[in-house]
């Protein structure tokens, strides 16, 4: 089956960013205060984005516009956690680009990493020093507001691809 969509990307796309969530919220989940705040809003992330991951055939059935938004909020996703969480400059280009979007979870997930911005080992090794610095304490709440606001949209997007799948069952007509 083919899961890749037709608007440049992947819904294993969204499983890869939970991935990186996951370990992002690995890396923090012991701080005290705000910061552990900011973590458990982390693990709700990963949490939303694993489940719209998991939906490779419910979300073939949305129509084009749903796909558009949907391919939207992946993006959205992909620049929360690359430029605003991380401190890239932007979104590396290869993850943007639809010929290079794997197919499958485990690619997609090692793709990411990769890309953050130079392999996993130097992407968690520059997030632990951004971490430490005073600047990105300071940003915390906004950070926290921006992936409240990514929870909340990937939720609503989660509802209406268990409600589509409800009522256009596989193998009906769409």
């Amino acid at each position: 089956m083919n899961v890749s969509m037709s608007f440049g990307f992947s819904i294993s796309d969204f499983f890869a960013l939970g991935v990186l969530a996951l370990k992002l919220y690995d890396e923090i989940r012991v701080a005290p205060g705000a910061c552990r705040a900011f973590a458990n809003e982390l693990l709700l992330f990963h949490q939303i984005l694993d489940k719209i991951g998991c939906l490779r055939e419910e979300t073939e059935l949305l129509g084009a516009s749903d796909r558009v938004a949907l391919k939207t909020c992946a993006d959205s996703c992909k620049e929360l956690v690359y430029v605003q969480i991380y401190g890239a400059a932007c979104v590396p280009t290869v993850l943007l680009n639809p010929g290079t979007i794997p197919r499958t979870s485990s690619e997609s997930s090692s793709l990411i990493l990769q890309h953050g911005p130079d392999g996993e080992d130097r992407f968690l090794r520059a997030w632990r020093q951004r971490w430490g610095e005073r600047k990105f304490a300071a940003r915390i709440p906004q950070l926290q507001r921006a992936v409240t606001a990514h929870i909340q949209s990937l939720t609503a997007f989660y509802t209406l691809i268990i409600r589509y799948v409800q009522f256009h069952p596989f193998g009906s007509d769409h």
